[in-house]
């Protein structure tokens, strides 16, 4: 342990996950995959998604809740066309 005013050697590099989170994060992915929507794989991760959506919305609400942005600033119009227009602009660096 570093004292006062010693820099601190050794551990964890700053913002590196924690190896334990990082494994059962990596398993409960695996596990849903090898369940899907039929409990036999079918649709993988998707589809386990899927079946947790319409069978227990209660679970996946919140779930969704975490991961989709919380606040959209700006205006947004566009159309599927113009968003594919603009991904393969942003590929073909910008030309």
């Amino acid at each position: 342990m570093a004292g006062k005013g010693k820099p601190k050697t050794g551990g964890r590099r700053k913002g590196s996950p924690n190896r334990i989170t990082r494994v059962v994060r990596e398993a409960v992915v695996r596990a849903a995959e090898l369940e899907g929507m039929d409990g036999k794989g079918k649709g993988k991760l998707v589809g386990y998604m899927r079946k947790l959506a319409r069978e227990s919305p209660s679970v996946f609400g919140p779930l969704l809740g975490r991961i989709v942005p919380t606040e959209v600033t700006g205006e947004f119009s566009t159309t599927h066309e113009k968003a594919l227009d603009e991904l393969e602009r942003a590929a073909n660096g910008g030309e």
